[in-house]
């Protein structure tokens, strides 16, 4: 069983982000009251995780893509800028930050503790973006390492014509999660059921020891 957290869709019907949370059970189980929403739009969703299990921030996104003319360009800075806001006011809690997106851009290309050269590719202006967003944060993308890269397709998109995939998803964890056992990779038994290949699931296992509670504050973030 999970819990489904949604931001909501455009009047048109598109975009919207989902997180899903396994509720496990007995006493290191996640619970509903665990969970608080922090901060939505149809392109993110950021979420308070306190449980007994784990404590976190969480911000799930999905980035526009590269435009073709100064006045979407414009939009597309402006979205960023928009979720380095958001992501900078989950930051300020105090606890571990987790970020999940989809770039629609790539990396690899520029080397830093946050990024590494394992599969890379360009580095291109969303990617850009997120590599200056996670060496703000000190996080670091396991996927991009080749000690924790664990092999296999590093492609999560396929365009619809056909032709080479590209890796455009990332999950990116706290730098102090890098110590012990870290996995990254594409499973390829998780079926997402789209009418034809696009994108596939990327992961990351971690054995880590479960965070005691601790009651911080928060602050739903009206933007």
């Amino acid at each position: 069983m999970y819990h489904v957290l949604a931001s909501a869709a455009t009047a048109s019907g598109q975009y919207g982000c989902q997180l899903w949370f396994a509720a496990g059970a007995g006493r290191h189980s996640i619970k509903l009251e665990h969970i608080t929403v922090l901060a939505y739009a149809p392109r993110y969703i950021a979420v308070a995780l306190r449980s007994p299990k784990l404590v976190c921030n969480v911000v799930c996104f999905h980035a526009p893509h590269s435009a073709n003319d100064e006045e979407g360009e414009r939009l597309r800075e402006e979205w960023w800028d928009l979720l380095e806001h958001t992501v900078r006011r989950c930051s300020k809690q105090c606890v571990p930050l987790l970020l999940l997106g989809d770039l629609n851009g790539t990396l690899g290309s520029r080397l830093s503790a946050s990024v590494g050269g394992c599969c890379a590719e360009t580095e291109d202006l969303n990617g850009a973006r997120f590599h200056a967003l996670v060496l703000e944060h000190s996080l670091w993308a396991p996927a991009t390492f080749e000690g924790s890269w664990v092999g296999g397709p590093s492609a999560t998109w396929s365009p619809p014509a056909g032709g080479p995939g590209h890796r455009i998803d990332f999950i990116a964890l706290p730098a102090g999660w890098r110590s012990g056992s870290v996995k990254a990779f594409n499973p390829a038994d998780i079926d997402i059921a789209t009418a034809r290949l696009d994108h596939v699931p990327t992961q990351v296992n971690l054995d880590i020891e479960p965070l005691p509670f601790v009651p911080l504050p928060w602050r739903r973030i009206n933007l």
